[in-house]
């Protein structure tokens, strides 16, 4: 279900419903959002706010909620905020920290003189085709990650 938590606000509306998708209905996420959501005012109080928030989780080692709220923090940050970076970081760490029952490994595929990630997930070994699957520009390969189950 789509929830209007901030009203006439689609797009941030769109980011909190996307990344607190499968948790939004805890009670924890609910009294969390009831302090949170007055505090978001602007792009900096969205990262102050929830990063904060993604700081207090993950010192409770509740690394489910912990990632999708640096998730949050991390959205709307540009490339080049040095924030970005440590924000992604506690993201990706707190995902694979959250989701211990995917099989996977990790690549680096060179591109120009850098490399992008990719992973391999271990479902089938016995499976004669590949599914390859790309992801947007505004969202990480981990997001798709927490769909593996279905293709099992």
């Amino acid at each position: 279900m789509f929830y209007e938590y901030i009203k006439n606000n689609p797009q941030w509306n769109l980011q909190i419903n996307r990344q607190l998708e499968g948790i939004k209905e805890s009670s924890k996420v609910k009294d969390d959002l009831k302090i949170i959501i007055p505090k978001l005012t602007n792009d900096a109080s969205w990262y102050k706010t929830w990063f904060s928030f993604g700081e207090l989780r993950e010192k409770e080692e509740d690394h489910a909620l912990a990632c999708a709220y640096f998730g949050l923090a991390q959205f709307y940050l540009n490339q080049d905020d040095e924030n970005k970076q440590t924000v992604v970081h506690r993201y990706l760490n707190n995902f694979y920290r959250a989701h211990t029952e995917i099989d996977y490994e990790s690549y680096q595929v060179p591109y120009q003189k850098t490399f992008l990630p990719a992973i391999k997930v271990n479902i089938n070994p016995t499976a004669t085709k590949t599914l390859i699957i790309i992801n947007g520009f505004d969202s990480f390969m981990e997001e798709i990650l927490v769909a593996v189950n279905f293709f099992k």
